[in-house]
């Protein structure tokens, strides 16, 4: 675990590779390396703090947009619909930790109100409502 940035930089390097895949005649070849991205800065505990939310959701949002080029939006919602829950899972524990309480007077972190409002736009895009 003292070694996440080497996952955290590995996740920048894949993410600007396939960010210029995104057309949609190579977007295929692009999904399943940032899918791998998002489960690897889920799987290391140091990357699950809020700070590192916003590097999250945009990969998750590039997925997104990977399988929508693709034509594949099924893949897109369950993309959108599965960093919703990571976000959710990192607000809840936000709540239950003591020290990380907002003052009664300001709202949660600004960056999981940000993260949260895009991956229920990408949800509900995606949902097809």
């Amino acid at each position: 675990e003292s070694l996440y940035w080497v996952v955290f930089n590995g996740s920048v390097l894949i993410y600007r590779l396939c960010r210029h895949a995104l057309s949609p005649a190579r977007a295929s070849l692009a999904v399943p390396h940032l899918a791998y991205c998002a489960l690897a800065l889920e799987g290391i505990v140091p990357l699950l703090q809020p700070r590192f939310v916003a590097w999250r959701t945009r990969v998750y949002v590039t997925l997104c947009h990977a399988y929508e080029a693709t034509g594949a939006t099924a893949g897109a919602l369950r993309a959108a619909e599965h960093g919703l829950a990571q976000v959710d899972r990192l607000w809840r524990l936000e709540e239950m930790s003591p020290t990380a309480r907002p003052p009664p007077d300001r709202p949660q972190r600004p960056e999981l109100v940000a993260a949260r409002r895009t991956m229920r736009a990408l949800r509900l895009k995606y949902s097809g409502a």
